[in-house]
């Protein structure tokens, strides 16, 4: 797998470990410690701590919320599309920092341009900084219909951003917005769509990270049941995308969509829960009838606490899987009314296609996973029309050994 080339120009340096959203540092027991992807490697080389502050290298400047209407409108002087606008983001060498006022509140009218290398983050510690969409006068222009749309290098650090049910996509990386991170954000409530989907976070570009973040309601609130809204948390159309420690609960669709052009993906130590509150045919982590034959995606599921989803935990099919030390439980959940019993009754892990034509499924590791029981009545394991020589399936750990392993694809 190629590795991720974190281009910081800048540390992230060290402050209270009180200030990093607690919900995203979730343990999990009986996980391997000595993960290759476990605490360490790559993200210790871009994180050593608290992930609320960044040193400065290029220029600064601070944003004061005051009381400014539209902080989306670049010709009004001092909002935050100004001082993008104006003094852009620097270069690579030397990126510009824009630092919001914690605990402010930056209202905008309409999208947010992010130049190439700037840096967005907030000033000192404590309650993050709010930039919140003014739902009485929101203007959803931009082709792809997103709030923010990132460039090459770009970073938003530590603040909160309220979509207010508004825009197609929250947070957007285009192609060729290379390099962007999203490090200890927190997107809510994303867009209702009937018959169509939101996103909170579009990933189209490369080597991206999205680490740290706190994610909720994505096209529904924790009260809609069987909608037809459609929203997702993530969806992933790049190559080389790291999302990690990320706390992801509350989503009409699925937590994290990997689409067919999608390689190199790592998934690690996120908790995700409660997905697919949209007729419970949803999951957390979903990548099926891809279509893209024994071609090896590289998509990595590991360290991962998944449960109470409305249909599967994971489900993936097509080459080039691994998946382990994930702690999956309750699939096929469906709130308060009990477990879901339809035709899709959810299975905690599947590696596996249904539909026709069917995607032979190997070259995957599925092992030492903690697979709990379901709410929905089917298997809580199951591997279909698969690959056998290729293909490496755990047998233990398995709630009452209620597995399905069957038609290979030789």
């Amino acid at each position: 797998m190629k590795k991720k080339k974190i281009n910081w120009s800048v540390a992230v340096m060290l402050l209270a470990a009180a200030t990093v959203i607690c919900s995203c540092k979730r343990e999990i027991t009986n996980l391997s410690a000595d993960s290759p992807l476990a605490e360490g490697g790559r993200l210790a080389k871009l994180l050593t701590g608290s992930t609320s502050s960044l040193a400065t290298v290029g220029s600064s400047y601070t944003i004061p919320a005051d009381t400014i209407t539209d902080h989306g409108n670049a010709a009004t002087t001092g909002s935050i599309a100004w001082y993008l606008a104006t003094y852009s983001g620097g270069s690579v060498a030397q990126p510009n920092t824009f630092y919001l006022q914690k605990g402010a509140t930056y209202m905008c009218k309409q999208r947010l341009f992010i130049p190439a290398n700037a840096r967005i983050s907030q000033t000192g510690t404590g309650t993050q900084a709010l930039v919140k969409i003014d739902a009485a006068s929101y203007n959803d222009a931009g082709s792809n219909h997103e709030f923010i749309r990132m460039s090459s290098n770009s970073i938003l650090l530590h603040f909160n951003i309220d979509l207010k049910w508004m825009p197609t996509n929250g947070i957007f990386f285009p192609a060729g917005a290379d390099d962007a991170q999203l490090i200890n954000i927190t997107v809510q409530n994303g867009k209702r769509i009937t018959g169509g989907t939101s996103t909170l976070i579009y990933i189209a570009a490369n080597n991206v990270t999205v680490t740290r973040c706190q994610l909720r309601r994505a096209g529904c609130d924790a009260t809609e049941e069987n909608t037809v809204q459609g929203g997702q948390m993530i969806s992933v159309y790049g190559q080389d995308i790291e999302i990690s420690h990320n706390n992801m609960a509350v989503s009409a669709q699925a937590g994290i969509g990997i689409q067919a052009s999608a390689k190199n993906i790592t998934i690690n130590k996120d908790t995700i829960y409660d997905t697919g509150r949209a007729a419970a045919t949803q999951d957390a982590i979903t990548s099926y009838h891809v279509g893209t034959g024994t071609t090896n995606r590289n998509i990595s599921i590991t360290n991962c606490l998944i449960y109470n989803n409305r249909n599967h935990g994971i489900h993936v099919s097509g080459y080039g899987y691994t998946i382990m030390w994930n702690k999956v439980y309750n699939a096929g959940y469906s709130g308060p009314t009990g477990g879901y019993t339809g035709s899709h009754m959810g299975a905690n892990i599947w590696l596996g296609d249904y539909k026709t034509p069917l995607d032979c499924s190997g070259n995957s590791t599925i092992t030492n996973n903690e697979i709990g029981c379901t709410l929905g009545g089917g298997y809580v394991f199951k591997v279909t029309n698969y690959h056998s020589a290729s293909t490496t399936i755990q047998t233990t750990n398995i709630c009452n050994n209620n597995k399905l392993i069957s038609g290979t694809c030789n």
